[in-house]
C-alpha cells in the first residue's frame, strides 16, 4: 500500500475476518481491496486491542512523521538514497520472485495497468540468472527457479494468503 493509503486507513476498512483491507479511494481513482498476509492481519489484531476506544485511524500520524522517523532509521542504518516509498518497489518485486503472477501482484500493490507494477519492480539480474534453463535437447523446457535467500524486508508466499 502506498504511504497516503496506510495514514489513512480507518478501522471501518479493515476486515479482519475476511483478511482485506478496503481502500475507497486509491491513487488512480478507483477503490480496491487489499488482500492481507497472515502477518499484517496478526499486526492488525494486535493494534486492535491496544487501540483507543474512539480511535479512527489505523495509524493515527501524519506523513510528516512517518517520514522525520524513516530518515532517522534510514540515518542509523548508513543508507543513502532510500526512500519509504522504496519499500513499495521492495515488497512488489519480492511478491514476483515469490511467485505471484502479474494480475496478483497488481491486485495487491494497486497498479491500474499490469505493466506498471512491472516498473515499479528492483528484479536484478542475479533473479533472473538464477533460472536454470533446462538443455534445449530435453523433453522439459520450463525454467526451473534455483532457491533464493528470504528477504528480511517482506517473506511473503502464496500461502501467506
Amino acid at each position: 500500500m502506498r504511504r497516503g493509503e496506510l495514514l489513512g486507513l480507518r478501522w471501518e476498512q479493515v476486515h479482519l475476518a475476511k483478511r482485506i483491507v478496503h481502500i475507497p479511494l486509491t491513487k488512480n481513482g478507483e477503490s480496491r481491496d487489499v488482500p492481507l498476509s497472515r502477518r499484517a492481519t496478526d499486526t492488525l489484531i494486535a493494534l486492535s486491542k491496544d487501540k483507543q476506544p474512539d480511535a479512527d485511524l489505523v495509524f493515527p500520524m501524519s506523513g510528516n512523521a512517518v517520514r522525520l522517523a524513516f530518515e532517522r532509521l534510514r540515518v542509523r542504518a548508513k543508507m543513502s538514497d532510500f526512500h519509504f516509498h522504496d519499500l513499495r518497489h521492495e515488497a512488489i518485486s519480492r511478491l514476483f520472485e515469490r511467485g505471484l503472477n502479474i494480475a496478483e501482484v497488481s491486485a495487491i500493490s494497486g497498479h491500474k495497468e499490469k505493466c506498471g507494477c512491472c516498473s515499479d519492480t528492483r528484479i536484478c539480474e542475479q533473479s533472473i540468472l538464477s533460472l536454470d534453463w533446462a538443455d534445449s535437447r530435453e523433453k522439459d523446457r520450463s525454467p526451473k527457479r534455483i532457491p533464493s535467500v528470504p528477504s528480511p524486508l517482506l517473506s511473503l508466499s502464496r500461502a501467506d494468503f
